[in-house]
């Protein structure tokens, strides 16, 4: 079977290694982790307030994060990471 780039986007990853729950199911475009915007805090959110960011995230889970959330932050800023020095050559 031909691998497709959508098979090697993080989420899809994530789902295939650690079973992380979507939130809108296996439609094709409608596919999202509800994780993937916490990436951001760690890229922009720590300049500016680290306790604010701690807080986002406890609040977000209740004050029980799980594991989970942490291996899919990681892949999350890992890839940002990547895109943002091809992005930083082309500027």
């Amino acid at each position: 079977m031909k691998n497709t780039i959508s098979e090697y986007r993080p989420v899809s990853i994530l789902r295939k290694i650690h079973g992380i729950p979507l939130d809108k199911g296996d439609v094709p475009g409608k596919v999202g982790d509800p994780y993937e915007e916490f990436y951001k805090l760690e890229s922009f959110g720590t300049e500016v307030s680290i306790p604010y960011c701690i807080g986002q995230i406890d609040a977000y889970f209740n004050d029980s994060v799980p594991m989970d959330f942490w291996i899919a932050n990681a892949v999350y800023v890992a890839q940002a990471s990547l895109y943002s020095i091809k992005w930083a050559e082309k500027s």
